[in-house]
């Protein structure tokens, strides 16, 4: 086992990264893939202001073996704004998983953190890798902490058919330039009551700095009651920067998959998909609602549902945190697959001052930029 160099990645790096990803699936009773085609840098923009790639090579044959991600972002932390870190894209080759590349790696993200851009990272792994959550948590190796937020939870919704309309007093509309000020004043206004929620100005929808690739105005769904702005959420289609393949099944799960699927044919569940394919996922993302009135989550999300129905979709894609009183609203009105993720606060010593006085508001993560 040669020694290790780390570096930040530059431009220069990116097809050896995409190939990095390509041999790296995450494990889990479903075995996923990420890509990041046609250029990796390209999909580390979305959602970050300030980005790193920290990628570890073979000093013998000059290789990348390991890499992860950095991320600084303004959010809402205890209701006030201030830059937050997100670690993510964490992977090791095979060959190379040991906790001496791992130690390392950590000991060079301890140095970039000296620039005081944040004090505490967000992350998050998926809840059955057991693997990544007892080595990340075991506190070996000079790691920093990892203290537990709960779980994150995904929903893919099956678009199979249309439901009926439950807007009642709630007009939904859509986004326009227009009415951006007043879209950005709400998701402020009602983002400073979530844990973690981005902060968002004029300029991060008119910007054209990839922030928000692929993402315009008019993909947000507005709900107006009494001609005010209470509640908002978007999709957002991202599969021309990034791609999500389902690379197989393990466990228990890889045996009743056939199973499971003829049963979901007939009581209209949504089918596991086939190893080896591309899934085309519509997120939805900026969800804002006022005193998290489950009557206006529901009209929103039954607009853009109805809307997506007849795509070229295979999912519509909702994440809320586990004590989100607006996930209830999912599981009684509509058939999915569920995909969670243990979310962690990640912090040296520094940080664990805010992170304890960090109060009982809701975390939010916004999905997309996961």
């Amino acid at each position: 086992m040669g020694r290790f160099n780390f570096k930040i990645a530059q431009d220069s790096d990116d097809c050896a990264i995409r190939e990095v990803f390509h041999d790296t699936p995450m494990d889990g009773k479903i075995g996923v893939a990420f890509k990041r085609e046609p250029s990796y840098f390209t999909a580390t923009k979305v959602g970050n202001e300030f980005h790193q790639t920290i990628i570890a090579t073979d000093e013998k044959t000059n290789d990348i073996v390991g890499l992860g991600s950095r991320s600084i972002k303004p959010c809402y932390i205890n209701g006030e704004v201030a830059n937050i870190g997100y670690l993510s894209s964490l992977r090791i080759k095979n060959d190379y998983r040991n906790n001496i590349l791992l130690a390392r790696g950590y000991e060079y993200l301890h140095k970039l953190h000296q620039d005081k851009k944040a004090s505490i990272y967000i992350t998050s792994i998926i809840e059955d890798n057991n693997y990544a959550i007892g080595l990340l948590t075991s506190k070996r190796a000079g790691l920093p902490r990892y203290l537990d937020m709960g779980l994150y939870c995904t929903t893919a919704i099956g678009l199979s058919r249309k439901k009926h309309d439950i807007s009642g007093n709630i007009k939904v509309v859509k986004g326009s330039y227009k009415n951006i000020d007043a879209i950005v004043e709400y998701l402020n206004r009602n983002g400073k009551n979530k844990q973690f929620y981005p902060y968002y100005t004029r300029e991060s929808f008119l910007s054209n700095n990839g922030i928000l690739k692929d993402f315009q105005i008019d993909n947000f769904y507005i709900a107006l009651r009494n001609n005010n702005v209470v509640g908002t959420i978007a999709t957002w289609y991202q599969g021309n920067f990034k791609q999500t393949i389902i690379t197989g099944y393990n466990g228990l799960l890889r045996f009743i998959k056939p199973f499971y699927n003829l049963g979901a044919t007939v009581i209209g569940l949504p089918k596991l998909p086939r190893s080896n394919t591309q899934l085309k996922f519509l997120y939805t993302g900026f969800i804002a609602i006022d005193s998290n009135d489950m009557e206006i989550f529901r009209a929103l999300l039954r607009t853009i549902y109805n809307d997506a129905v007849n795509s070229n979709y295979d999912y519509l894609l909702v994440g809320l945190h586990e004590s989100d009183p607006l996930l209830r609203a999912i599981k009684e009105d509509y058939r999915f697959i569920k995909y969670s993720s243990r979310v962690f606060v990640v912090c040296w010593d520094d940080g664990v001052d805010l992170f304890n006085k960090l109060d009982n508001r809701i975390p939010y993560l916004e999905l997309a930029t996961l």
